[in-house]
């Protein structure tokens, strides 16, 4: 698939291409230093994935994503940010973004998360790796064991059906114990309800590589 990445940074922007070469089949077609040449780049060379990067100086990102839906619908948008803001994260998703993706992500996180927009899976997610912590928090408590095996997979940027290969449940399932999980801990979103389950994930990735 074909990408456009529209970042202010040109350090960064090389860096991610260059991260992007051992793909085959992720062609970096473009950079752009701003929101406007971005817009401008996508009309001309219709990318199949846009990385936008959510704090250009001097811009509104939402303007920008409105214009890119508007103009180039059927390109998929993932919001790159260091921010973790479930209100930004709630107003971007209802706008029509494929998903999220934290600076701080690996280049296999980022990789996947490319290939899984460019399928039209929505939502994905990468966010840094939470600290490690003795004890659940009060929110995450409720939560069962296997949402929290839901959980450990969104943090790892799968999407809905690949949860459901990993943890050998259906798609509709993976669905609903989400929901389940977005209403225990009160999350308008998937980076919100990461956020507010962080040390009940730690204890659960311990779990599962036999640390304690």
């Amino acid at each position: 698939m074909n990408l456009l990445v529209i970042d202010d940074h040109s350090m960064l922007r090389e860096a991610l291409c260059e991260s992007l070469s051992i793909a085959k089949d992720i062609t970096s077609i473009g950079e752009a230093e701003s929101g406007r040449v971005g817009i401008e780049m996508a009309i001309h060379l219709e990318p199949d994935v846009i990385l936008l990067d959510v704090d250009i100086p001097g811009e509104d990102v939402t303007v920008t994503l409105a214009t890119l839906a508007e103009r180039i619908p059927r390109a998929k948008i993932l919001i790159v940010t260091m921010h973790d803001d479930p209100v930004l994260v709630h107003q971007l998703s209802r706008m029509g973004t494929t998903g999220f993706l934290h600076k701080s992500a690996s280049r296999d996180q980022l990789l996947c998360a490319i290939q899984n927009a460019a399928r039209g899976d929505n939502f994905v997610l990468v966010t840094p790796r939470p600290p490690v912590s003795d004890l659940p928090t009060k929110s995450a408590a409720t939560l069962t064991e296997r949402e929290y095996e839901v959980l450990a997979c969104v943090q790892v940027a799968m999407s809905n059906r690949q949860i459901a290969r990993e943890l050998g449940i259906a798609e509709g399932t993976v669905k609903r114990h989400l929901r389940n999980i977005f209403d225990k801990l009160g999350a308008c979103s998937r980076l919100d309800a990461l956020n507010r389950a962080q040390t009940g994930l730690t204890r659960v990735a311990c779990q599962v590589d036999g640390t304690t």
